[in-house]
Formats: structure tokens, C-alpha cells, sequence
């Protein structure tokens, strides 16, 4: 099922407070800022997570572990009821078009 989500305007990013609150952390947020505004228009969007069983009854497969993807990814459980993951972006864009 496809639901109706309405565009509008938001306030993207983190702000200098955000930051400096989190400057402890060992990560690098410096991709968070600035803030800025973003407009989106409306949009459709799934009720809920394409399935696996879904993603491979339309494109004939299921996405697998990037071949990238080294000892520090984490396992994600295979089974028709669950949602579709390593999709990458060229595949979800395929899947909407299809």
C-alpha cells in the first residue's frame, strides 16, 4: 500500500549547539552543518519495508552482502517476511521504476 506524505519546508542539518554537544564522541560529524532549509515537494511512499520476498518476486533477486562490505558489517537476516536490505541506490530506483 502507497501513502500520500505532504511536502513542506524543515530545517536540515545539525545546529553549533548540536555539534559542540557531541564534539566527545569519537565520529566525525562535520557533514552535519550547516543548517540550512529544505524544501520538499509531495511524495509516495510505502506503508511499509519492501520484503524480501517482494523485491525478488519483481526484479528476480535478492540484493547480498556488498562485496565491499568487510568484517565490520553487520549480519542481517534472510527470510521472505523481512524487510529488503543492501539495496543499493541504482536497485531501489530500478525497483520504483519497475
Amino acid at each position: 500500500k502507497v501513502i500520500h506524505i505532504p511536502g513542506g519546508t524543515f530545517l536540515m542539518g545539525s545546529s553549533d549547539e548540536q555539534l559542540a554537544a557531541l564534539a566527545h564522541i569519537a565520529m566525525n560529524f562535520s557533514n552535519e552543518g550547516p543548517q540550512h532549509l529544505v524544501t520538499v515537494s509531495d511524495f509516495a511512499m510505502g506503508e511499509t519495508e519492501v520484503t524480501q520476498a517482494q523485491f525478488r518476486a519483481l526484479m528476480g533477486y535478492v540484493p547480498d552482502v556488498p562485496i565491499d562490505c568487510k568484517s565490520d558489517c553487520f549480519e542481517i537476516p534472510m527470510g521472505d517476511d523481512l524487510p529488503a536490505a543492501w539495496v543499493d541506490w541504482s536497485s531501489a530506483v530500478a525497483f520504483c521504476d519497475a
